[in-house]
């Protein structure tokens, strides 16, 4: 039996859009599912740069979410050090009612782009356990090879000795740029000082092998990633400078 073109591309047009909607349906119902699983990431690094979550064994969501209930709390602040308040509508750069992590991640991506001198509000994560504070973790923003990369510096509660380091490198090759996420290039950064002269100061990825204490060994093949870090830290400790100083204070 033959069937017509008409029936044909009306038949091929019903298909497709049964499956559109099919595949649309889908991901609206796993939104909320997708979201927290990629918070519960984020959290499960910062964790990790503290030294509240073990970065060889990934816990579940919900063991995330307590250890972050009972680890973490955040904080936001502008480039001069003052807190901000949730409420100061001067920083909901995303017009939701609330300052929180969306206006961070706008404003690293203005200053990124040149649009603003330094981002307008940045979070700070305050480590601690049964009550005392341990350390600190700054969000850092930065560009790599083929894309940006991001990552988190923990440091010791008077800002003067780094305690742990996550990186983002989610675009850059696998072998190449991609290795400033493995644990023996993170392992460098620890024990760090970032004081130098009585003033904060930014360790950097060295080409090559590192040579003094300021420096950790770069990634062969990877320059222009390493560069990026270390672009990236030199901005972030210039952003964070007055809260660092303040530490010490």
């Amino acid at each position: 039996m033959a069937f017509s073109n008409g029936y044909i591309v009306g038949f091929a047009t019903a298909v497709c859009v049964v499956a559109s909607l099919g595949v649309a349906s889908t991901a609206t119902g796993l939104k909320p599912t997708i979201d927290a699983n990629k918070e519960a990431d984020l959290q499960y690094n910062i964790l990790g740069a503290l030294g509240f979550a073990d970065p060889a064994v990934k816990p579940s969501v919900k063991e995330i979410n307590d250890l972050w209930a009972k680890h973490v709390e955040v904080q936001y602040i502008t480039p001069e050090g003052d807190v901000v308040s949730t409420d100061d509508m001067n920083y909901d750069l995303t017009n939701d009612g609330v300052v929180n992590a969306a206006d961070v991640d706008l404003a690293w991506k203005q200053a990124r782009k040149g649009e603003v001198p330094a981002p307008k509000v940045m979070a700070i994560y305050r480590g601690s356990a049964d009550g005392e504070l341990k350390n600190y973790a700054l969000g850092l923003n930065g560009v790599g090879l083929w894309g940006p990369i991001s990552g988190y510096l923990a440091i010791d509660p008077r800002g003067e000795t780094i305690q742990g380091v996550t990186f983002f490198a989610p675009k850059e090759t696998p072998g190449l740029g991609a290795e400033i996420m493995s644990p023996s290039f993170k392992q460098q950064w620890v024990g760090k000082s970032i004081v130098e002269n009585g003033e904060p100061s930014p360790i950097t990825v060295a080409k090559g092998e590192a040579t003094s204490d300021d420096k950790v060994d770069g990634v062969s093949g990877a320059t222009l990633t390493c560069n990026g870090v270390t672009d990236m830290m030199v901005n972030g400790f210039e952003y964070y400078t007055p809260f660092l100083n303040s530490l010490r204070q």
